[in-house]
């Protein structure tokens, strides 16, 4: 789809150059998204008598992803907001060279960066690192009465029905189908001196939009431009990361 093909951009991400002195007993947060490498579109298949997932899951690859550009962008603000004095370290390692490295931390307190994100960090000085990544649920996305979608949604991209009847909040206009753009991941606070896990937060929305609001066209798709599939994303990421990272520091702190 041409939005997808869009939203492969040349350039890489930054890093921030900014080297902590560990010797001040001061955190130093690293930042790293693992959410954007892929955006996937999600569109419903009735299924009858059966509680697998039946929709159709189509992955699109995003090369130097904003999607990632967003994520280390909230994720450093909500930290400055925190901390005015704070300086948080924004990586630029391409998933595909980290998730095969990294060791599995889902279901442990240990983390194990590998080799690639170990020698970034280590280089940088950072005593803390802010992780975010997928995360696969169930589908709960809100609609003007209801939670709607079915199957499990992972990561970001748009759940598409093109035959449950909805209305718009707006106007009450009526159409057949509807877009939600989502967003599910997962934000991991990691203490590097002691490659533990901290604590996580899960970010897992979706908002719906009546295929009424495209009067040209009969599919949910067209229910948002380019642009607004862009802004509703974005918007999703920031406020899912600043209300999870505040937490995340707070409750670590608690922990020290």
């Amino acid at each position: 789809m041409k939005f997808v093909l869009g939203l492969v951009i040349a350039g890489a991400l930054w890093t921030n150059s900014v080297v902590a002195d560990p010797d001040t007993g001061t955190r130093r947060y690293a930042v790293l998204s693992l959410l954007g490498d892929s955006l996937t579109i999600v569109t419903y298949q009735p299924a009858v008598g059966s509680h697998l997932d039946r929709n159709l899951h189509q992955s699109y690859p995003l090369p130097n992803s904003i999607i990632d550009r967003m994520a280390l962008v909230a994720v450093n603000d909500a930290l400055v907001k925190i901390d005015p004095q704070t300086q948080p370290i924004l990586l630029s390692l391409a998933p595909s060279r980290v998730n095969p490295e990294l060791g599995n931390f889902e279901d442990s307190q240990r983390f194990d960066p590998g080799a690639t994100l170990d020698q970034a960090l280590k280089q940088q000085s950072a005593t803390h690192l802010v992780l975010v990544t997928k995360y696969r649920g169930e589908a709960d996305l809100t609609g003007s009465r209801e939670s709607m979608g079915s199957g499990e949604l992972e990561g970001v991209g748009f759940y598409m029905d093109q035959l449950k009847w909805t209305t718009r909040s707006d106007t009450g206009g009526r159409g057949k189908g509807f877009l939600a753009p989502y967003a599910y991941f997962k934000v991991t606070l990691i203490d590097l001196a002691t490659s533990t896990v901290l604590k996580h937060q899960l970010v897992t929305s979706g908002v719906v939009y009546s295929s009424a609001r495209s009067q040209d066209s009969a599919n949910a798709w067209d229910a948002l431009s380019a642009s607004e599939k862009m802004k509703i994303l974005g918007s999703l990421i920031t406020r899912g990361i600043a209300d999870a990272v505040p937490a995340l520091v707070k409750a670590s702190e608690h922990m020290n």
